[in-house]
């Protein structure tokens, strides 16, 4: 589960890097690395209209090619009856998009029909939708959960809901501009995990092949490394769009960015950062990619690259 981290200053400054490409910024080369780093600074900003008092959000942010970040708010005790349909221990997120216009919108999960004790596993934003991967139980019988995407238009209107086929456990979802989804999980048939396609209406139209010097064995391995037995995800795995692709990030690890097409084809990326510097999250800005730097003993640098 994400991280969540109080305070105001968080939210200000992960809006701030999302419209960082409207900003003036320095470059400076670095003899270690052909990468420059950005150094960034920030400065108080006007508030957004409607958005109201923001105390606990969760990590990371989301950002999409127009500019606009979606954050994940934790409902504070006391702001209002917590939504009927979520699971008992279920945190109360509540994503909003922030456009850099700063017009707000949110996607509250109690817009859904039929569907009950709702477990909120991820979303992921394009720039004509947002999709969550639920686990839920639906219509009458509330003892029987499955997965579910759920989309939603950009301004905050419910779509639809797709079920997802059983055998195959999804950890995190993509979407591209076809419809069809990016899906990262465990294969319960095969006991193996995948990278893998899937059509809009949520069935397998193929698994896809990556080079294993490309993904940590945490990733895509299993416990006891003889293709049975519960997957293992220890490293962090990041979806992000830029048009017509979704990059997979494996945070904090030496492992390359994979670049991964809607006809499912897998490139690996490998960024030239200086020794003992790792991703810690990636945004993506005019057709490039930005990321922020963590050093070996997980302590923040304070670098863009």
């Amino acid at each position: 589960m994400a991280r969540v981290l109080f305070g105001i200053t968080v939210f200000a400054a992960g809006i701030t890097l999302c419209w960082a490409k409207d900003q003036p910024s320095q470059t400076k080369p670095t003899p270690t690395s052909s990468a420059a780093p950005y150094h960034i600074s920030f400065k108080e900003g006007e508030a957004v209209p409607g958005l109201g008092e923001v105390r606990a959000l969760a990590l990371p942010f989301e950002c999409t090619n127009d500019g606009t970040v979606f954050i994940a708010m934790v409902q504070p005790l006391g702001a209002g009856n917590r939504p009927s349909n979520l699971a008992p221990f279920q945190n109360p997120l509540v994503v909003t998009s922030i456009s850099p216009s700063r017009e707000a919108h949110s996607f509250p999960l109690n817009q859904i029909p039929d569907l009950y004790d709702i477990t909120d596993l991820g979303h992921f934003a394009s720039d004509s939708e947002l999709i969550f991967l639920l686990r839920a139980a639906k219509g009458e019988n509330k003892a029987e959960h499955h997965l579910y995407i759920v989309s939603f238009s950009r301004n905050g209107e419910y779509d639809k809901t797709t079920q997802v086929e059983d055998d195959f456990e999804i950890y995190q979802l993509g979407v591209f501009p076809s419809g069809n989804y990016l899906a990262f999980g465990y294969d319960r048939s095969e006991h193996a995990p995948e990278l893998a396609l899937l059509k809009d209406d949520g069935t397998l139209l193929e698994y896809l092949h990556v080079q294993k010097e490309d993904v940590p064995k945490s990733m895509l391995g299993t416990l006891n490394n003889g293709g049975k037995g519960p997957a293992a995800y220890i490293a962090p795995v990041q979806f992000i769009a830029q048009e017509h692709s979704i990059y997979l990030v494996q945070l904090k690890t030496d492992f390359p960015i994979l670049e991964v097409s809607e006809s499912g084809s897998v490139r690996a990326i490998h960024p030239k950062l200086p020794e003992g510097l790792r991703i810690s999250s990636v945004i993506p800005s005019d057709e490039h990619l930005y990321v922020r730097v963590n050093g070996a003993t997980d302590q923040i640098k304070g670098e863009i690259y």
